[in-house]
């Protein structure tokens, strides 16, 4: 298989731990939220296996951009790099092997180097939810080795006056994600409820700040994932004009 019908089939077919944590939909949803210009230069911090960023290239073809992927995980790291391969999407992501925490003080980031920075962090802290023994699934899960505080931190080093910065969050903890936005000069500007159902409250929420900006929020319509016809579930026409790779989302 070549690498237009490797993308056609996205994210189907990409290389994650065969017992650690595998990405779902939000990190889909994620990639396909921000809207960027030519050339722009992206981290996504807490690559993973590279799902945000390759999702992000393919959607914006011919833009040249330019994404450095960053995990603490040197095994998910080179996942990252077999899946760039088998997409052919070598001009346009770097792997990096970096901690979150130390992105300020290791400095092999430039500060205010991106034009948006990416992430999709731990959601819940590690004495709220049933921990694996999986250290790499608890990492990426629960706030053990890095938290909210520590991404935003680190998105607010790295990217540039009036850059942006765009997150995917539990949409039950939106109070504590915008009130740390604004500490760190990242003010919310842009915010979409998800919802699974149009019945059902939102669960996740998609944020964009962008730093050193006015206060003014503009809150998207809601998005709906699914709906029901006969007893079966499907992706609504809504859902897949927002985020096309939900349609081979495994």
């Amino acid at each position: 298989m070549n690498h237009n019908q490797n993308q056609l089939m996205f994210p189907r077919g990409l290389k994650q731990p065969e017992q650690g944590y595998r990405f779902s939909l939000d990190s889909l949803l994620l990639a396909c939220y921000p809207g960027f210009k030519a050339g722009e230069r992206v981290i996504d911090l807490g690559t993973g296996c590279g799902v945000v960023s390759f999702a992000l290239l393919l959607k914006n073809p011919g833009l040249g951009l330019k994404v450095t992927g960053v995990d603490i995980s040197r095994d998910m790291i080179e996942l990252s790099r077999q899946n760039c391969l088998h997409l052919g999407l070598q001009s346009g992501f770097s792997p990096l092997v970096q901690d979150v925490c130390k992105i300020n003080t290791e400095k092999r980031l430039r500060p205010e180097s991106a034009d948006h920075v990416l992430a999709n962090p731990p959601y819940r802290p590690a004495n709220q939810g049933r921990l694996s023994h999986r250290v790499d699934k608890n990492t990426a899960r629960f706030q053990t080795s890095a938290g909210l505080d520590d991404f935003l931190r680190a998105g607010a080093y790295l990217v540039k006056n009036r850059g942006k910065m765009t997150l995917v969050y539990l949409a039950e903890s939106l109070t504590p994600l915008l009130l740390s936005l604004s500490r760190y000069r990242l003010e919310p500007k842009r915010i979409q409820f998800i919802h699974s159902r149009e019945t059902l409250r939102a669960g996740l929420v998609l944020v964009q700040g962008i730093k050193n900006a006015r206060p003014g929020l503009t809150v998207n319509p809601p998005l709906i994932l699914y709906f029901e016809t006969k007893g079966r579930k499907k992706l609504t026409s809504q859902a897949l004009n927002f985020c096309p790779f939900l349609a081979c989302n495994p």
